[in-house]
């Protein structure tokens, strides 16, 4: 028996033969996968944020660019922008992730102020599921991180967090802190011992496109991704 490959059976191969059947020019290389850094390797070769880079600004373009709306506010008017930000897009259920975080910046969910503009909180732990997330016009959540290099959130699930707050109302507001901002995801480093069930990383509203390539938005999850970022003190 002959244990050589059979002819053509690599990828680069592959590919070629199936691009010249389609009357195509040679496939692309495909590029090499990125290197994974070492504790005193030069980090250049796999970060593309510089060293001295403002990561708050960078990932308040990069997130807007990804199509997600940026607010910008400080810990003190941070409440009052979200209730304004809520009567704006004409909210009146919210969903929110009962973390200590987001009681202390958004102190006045759920109370007088709130409840005279005619919004109302969904007791979205109540029901099965995530039946009750459905009722909800918009999920407020916190981030774990927020990536500067992508504009991405990384949401996770656990007490208080609900991993439908931010994938299943219309509308997702996420609550984040500059200090909550980082280079890149080289730089998050969760405990192995408490990774939560689900990390969900978050570029931009829910988008899908069809075979024609028409480019809809909102079909599998938020619609509309809304960013408070928060001045560090």
């Amino acid at each position: 028996m002959n244990d050589a490959p059979f002819p053509g059976t690599d990828r680069a191969s592959f590919i070629a033969r199936v691009s010249a059947r389609l009357g195509r020019g040679p496939a692309a290389i495909p590029p090499a996968p990125t290197p994974t850094p070492t504790p005193n390797a030069d980090q250049s070769t796999v970060r593309l944020i510089a060293p001295d880079a403002d990561l708050t600004a960078t990932f308040a373009a990069r997130a807007a660019a990804a199509g997600m709306i940026v607010h910008r506010a400080t810990a003190l008017s941070a409440a009052n922008r979200v209730l304004r930000l809520l009567n704006e897009l004409g909210v009146r259920r919210i969903a929110v992730a009962d973390v200590p975080f987001l009681k202390e910046i958004t102190v006045r969910l759920g109370g007088p102020e709130y409840a005279a503009q005619g919004i109302e909180l969904v007791p979205w732990r109540d029901g099965p599921g995530l039946d009750p997330l459905y009722s909800a016009d918009a999920g407020i959540t916190d981030v774990q991180v927020a990536i500067a290099e992508t504009g991405t959130l990384l949401c996770a699930s656990g007490p208080g967090r609900g991993r439908g707050l931010s994938l299943v109302p219309p509308v997702h507001i996420a609550i984040v802190r500059e200090s909550d901002v980082i280079a890149d995801l080289v730089d998050f480093r969760p405990d192995p011992a408490a990774l939560p069930s689900s990390l969900v990383l978050i570029t931009g509203p829910s988008k899908t496109a069809d075979i024609e390539g028409i480019l809809i938005t909102g079909v599998h999850g938020p619609r509309a991704v809304h960013i408070v970022l928060i001045d560090d003190l």
